[in-house]
């Protein structure tokens, strides 16, 4: 049985969101049975490239092959967008009054690129959201005590972050990253309220029985990370 994971802030906020480990593999992207279970016109997933690249979700182009895209906007109901993950963040963000969802998939390389704040200012210029109406989960990922990095990216996250978010680790020559804390920063910087962000305990190094993990094994195989506007 496949392990599925839900919010209930963002289930609760007009949107139908679900998270789904081992032993379903997402990396095959087929999503039928999910689709079919949950009533969804479609799930969505780009063909991502840890770029900071965010697209906007339509009637014209749903059918449509997202490439070198790794966030997915929508105002549109029962259409899912998913982000494909194996230790990465999924950043699901539901604004509840102007009805529109994003799902931004952010590893170090997207953070390093500030995908999550290209997301919110898209959707901010595109759709009018109001980031303190947000509510926000971060999805099952690694977590900084599994997050070990050589220190030439450790001081790039220092430079552009600030030193706070870096510590060194127990191996000689490793520090461990907080990339979950920037991300969380990032939001509230643009006024979403703290207690509207739900991150998710589990993290998928440390439980790999669970999740697929590619720090854990090098696995190919994924996890799905899925939102949706209900109707």
């Amino acid at each position: 049985m496949d392990t599925i994971l839900k919010s209930s802030k963002i289930n609760n906020a007009g949107a139908v969101q679900f998270f789904v480990g081992k032993p379903f593999d997402a990396s095959q992207k087929d999503f039928s049975k999910f689709e079919h279970e949950y009533d969804l016109r479609k799930i969505v997933a780009p063909v991502q490239k840890h770029t900071a690249n965010v697209a906007v979700v339509t009637d014209e182009n749903i059918d449509a092959v997202f490439e070198n895209t790794d966030g997915l906007i929508t105002d549109m109901t029962r259409v899912g967008l998913g982000a494909i993950t194996a230790d990465c963040q999924s950043v699901v963000i539901v604004d509840p009054v102007k009805k529109v969802i994003a799902n931004l998939h952010s590893g170090w390389r997207g953070t390093m690129q500030g995908i999550v704040e290209i997301g919110v200012k898209k959707m901010i210029e595109e759709f009018g959201s109001r980031p303190q109406d947000f509510v926000v989960y971060f999805a099952p990922c690694i977590h900084t005590e599994c997050f070990e990095v050589d220190e030439d990216l450790a001081n790039e996250f220092g430079e552009k972050f600030g030193n706070k978010y870096v510590e060194k680790s127990m191996k000689l020559g490793k520090y461990l990253v907080d990339t979950v804390q920037i991300n969380v920063d990032v939001l509230t910087g643009f006024g979403v309220l703290r207690d509207n962000i739900e991150i998710d305990s589990n993290c998928t190094k440390c439980e790999a029985d669970k999740f697929h993990s590619y720090r854990a094994d090098g696995t190919a195989a994924r996890n799905l990370s899925v939102v949706a506007l209900a109707e």
